[in-house]
């Protein structure tokens, strides 16, 4: 599901994919120009710094225990950089 919205000063916009593991980048005309996969579940918000790195908060509330052994990190913010 789509989750925290951000929109890049290019047009551009980020989408956190809850209930996944990966935020997806998109152009304004709304095609995907890519997806990166993360080590947490439940990425909630992409936010974008001056210098265009990127933070991703992501959700641990509710998560069954195998998925949290799976991806230890899921309620943690992760820095993004090139």
């Amino acid at each position: 599901f789509p989750d925290g919205l951000s929109v890049a000063p290019d047009g551009t916009f980020w989408v956190g994919q809850w209930g996944g593991s990966t935020i997806r980048h998109f152009r304004p005309d709304g095609t995907l120009q890519r997806a990166i996969d993360l080590p947490v579940r439940n990425p909630t918000k992409v936010a974008i710094a001056p210098d265009g790195t990127l933070y991703v908060t992501s959700a641990r509330n509710g998560e069954p225990d195998e998925q949290l052994t799976r991806y230890p990190l899921t309620g943690s913010v992760l820095k993004l950089t090139d």
